[in-house]
């Protein structure tokens, strides 16, 4: 069964977003190779850069700037790795279609989870996601409806 949860921690400063992003990307960190990083609508590199501007351009850039999420594959799940990044993009895809997202596939651990960083500034209306329970229980039945699939 795979799992969704939303970090507690509140991305709500530069330096915290920027914290997560490199966390994200960092290629040398002991649960990822950094083969199966992924984004939309940024180029991963520069992720930081890129959801500030967009933050800034719509003057949404206080408060919640990313939502940091993950979801975690049963271990016995014969998922693999690359199972789990285009499942990421489906999540993605179904979900976030104006937003930006940088995201991760972690495979040096007993479980694949793929690390989400979410701006939560819309592209289209500059309006922010505010994620609730009723959202994230939409989110857990996509996942588990889904996950079947692979």
């Amino acid at each position: 069964m795979a799992v969704f949860e939303i970090i507690s921690n509140p991305v709500d400063t530069q330096e915290s977003l920027q914290n997560l992003c490199q966390y994200i990307l960092d290629p040398l960190h002991e649960k990822s190779d950094g083969t199966l990083i992924g984004g939309q609508y940024l180029t991963p590199t520069s992720s930081f850069e890129e959801m500030r501007e967009a933050q800034t351009l719509f003057d949404k850039d206080s408060g919640r700037l990313a939502y940091h999420f993950i979801i975690s594959f049963d271990p016995g799940d014969p998922l693999m790795p690359e199972d789990a990044f285009t499942f990421a993009i489906e999540f993605i895809d179904f979900f976030f279609k104006e937003y930006q997202v940088l995201f991760n596939v972690h495979t040096k651990q007993s479980h694949l989870h793929v690390h989400f960083a979410l701006n939560p500034v819309s592209l289209r209306t500059g309006k922010k996601l505010h994620v609730d329970y009723e959202l994230i229980g939409r989110y857990r039945d996509f996942i588990q409806k889904n996950i079947e699939l692979y």
